[in-house]
């Protein structure tokens, strides 16, 4: 399971129970942005210590590009961050926890779980 960025915030929030489970390296840049300075370095290690992390590679690159083009014929729209998280889960085979409608578009591409 690849948990959405929402998700690991809600888990950090302690809003929902941890679950063992996989991140983007994106999901790492959304959550440590919105830390205060101090707490950079230590939500960093709690996280990489709590979560494989899976690093944008040549696969996410190329699940990523056919995600795109496919949306682009589609004429839907995306985030690039969303993308490359729904990308990391598909070249990861990983299904992909989330709770955005941002990833809706991609329900009949992509195994998405929703709450």
């Amino acid at each position: 399971m690849l948990f959405d960025t929402s998700i690991i915030i809600d888990m950090l929030k302690k809003l929902r129970p941890y679950q063992y489970g996989a991140i983007s390296t994106i999901t790492l840049l959304e959550v440590l942005r919105g830390v205060s300075e101090s707490e950079m370095a230590e939500t960093l290690t709690l996280l990489k210590k709590s979560f494989q992390v899976y690093e944008i590679d040549d696969s996410v690159v190329l699940v990523y590009s056919k995600l795109y083009k496919m949306l682009k014929q589609r004429k839907g729209k995306m985030k690039d961050a969303d993308l490359i998280i729904a990308a990391t889960a598909q070249a990861k085979n990983e299904r992909l926890y989330a709770r955005d409608k941002d990833f809706d578009v991609l329900d009949d591409i992509v195994d998405i779980s929703k709450e």
